[in-house]
């Protein structure tokens, strides 16, 4: 557990993600667990997980004793895109992308997979048109909503399957 002035979703998933741990969760607007086993979680109304993060008001990170839990094992690596898109649903680009906002648009939307591109892209999809992996240092561009995150690279996508765990209702 970590305490922070400015705590995200995203900051957690990265902190987390050093740790190799397969769950991470944001709880009070403030404070990020990690761990690799879920010890009965009672599932909460969404109501009950309203207070948004303190270090991007975009996000809701949990609430009084009440915490929102992703999973972290969903990460797939870096592929390679193409002109015929490696994910061909639905897409978006933007000046504050991140790799949670991606996941939830196209979460949302009940896509498989997503994947960030070139710093600002998002992607959705449900099959994986290639399978063609990179190494890691060639998705190496920080994400243009977190410096915290990296969105693949020049034509290399870091690619998810989305698996969202989320205890509030």
């Amino acid at each position: 557990m970590t305490r922070s002035d400015d705590m995200s979703v995203d900051k957690c998933r990265m902190l987390c993600t050093k740790l190799n741990n397969k769950f991470y969760g944001v709880e009070g607007s403030q404070y990020c667990f990690c761990g690799d086993t879920l010890m009965k979680p009672i599932k909460k109304h969404w109501r009950e997980c309203n207070q948004r993060c303190i270090g991007n008001k975009r996000q809701w990170c949990g609430g009084h004793w009440k915490m929102h839990i992703y999973s972290n094992t969903g990460y797939l690596g870096c592929f390679q895109d193409q002109k015929n898109r490696v994910l061909t649903g639905k897409y978006t680009h933007s000046s504050r992308m991140t790799v949670h906002g991606c996941r939830y648009m196209c979460g949302r939307e009940f896509y498989q997979y997503y994947g960030v591109e070139g710093a600002r892209y998002c992607f959705c999809g449900n099959t994986l048109t290639t399978s063609v992996r990179k190494p890691e240092r060639e998705c190496n561009q920080k994400c243009t909503g977190s410096k915290w995150q990296r969105c693949g690279g020049h034509w290399k996508m870091n690619i998810y399957k989305n698996v969202f765990v989320d205890v509030t209702g």
